[in-house]
């Protein structure tokens, strides 16, 4: 771990933790979890939202959900890694098996989400400042670990470009403003921004 400074605060830490460390982690509170931080006359409040682990299958790979591809998509926009292949067998099949056997293990994906991960990745790349913020190079899908009023929290950072810079890609289902707008609070993408400061 290196501890970090400025961005992070002083009692930041960067863990080298893998997606699947992360979402084990249970000892640390993410900004999903808050429901509020109150109060400006007294001190902060800290309601958790109950959570429970996804529900993994013994089999040899999940299934495949939109949580699945919004990791795939942040490594294919911020490692340049493509952890999936095409694969049009029926899920949980002696070929869909077979298939995932033989390319390792990867993500199996059906063709229409191989296509929607492509084209979101290279719709990303066409806006000149997303492309260039990405290749500024820095530090990707990164965990921090600190403490807020006595709390042990964490966050996972998309990208902390070496200009100082956060990019942080998030979902939505619409392009208008007021929608986002909207969606930032329903989905708690504030919480996540304070969270990054």
């Amino acid at each position: 771990m290196h501890t970090g400074d400025g961005i992070l605060g002083t009692n930041g830490e960067f863990a080298n933790w893998s997606i699947d460390e992360y979402e084990r982690d249970e000892a640390r509170v993410r900004s999903t979890e808050l429901k509020t931080i109150v109060s400006p006359q007294g001190p902060r409040a800290y309601y958790l939202y109950t959570h429970s682990p996804p529900d993994i299958c013994e089999e040899l790979q999940p299934k495949v959900t939109p949580f699945v591809l919004g990791n795939l998509f942040h490594e294919a926009l911020f490692e340049d890694k493509r952890d999936w292949f095409k694969c049009d067998k029926r899920y949980g099949t002696k070929a869909w098996r077979e298939a995932v056997l033989e390319n390792g293990g990867k993500w199996a994906l059906k063709p229409r989400e191989v296509e929607t991960l492509d084209g979101m990745r290279d719709g990303v790349m066409r806006n000149r400042t997303a492309r260039e913020l990405i290749e500024a190079g820095g530090f990707s899908e990164n965990t921090i670990l600190f403490e807020v009023e006595g709390i042990e929290c964490k966050c996972r950072i998309d990208l902390l470009n070496f200009e100082g810079v956060i990019v942080d890609v998030k979902t939505t289902a619409t392009t208008d403003r007021r929608g986002f707008d909207r969606q930032i609070v329903e989905c708690r993408y504030d919480f996540s921004a304070a969270f990054y400061e």
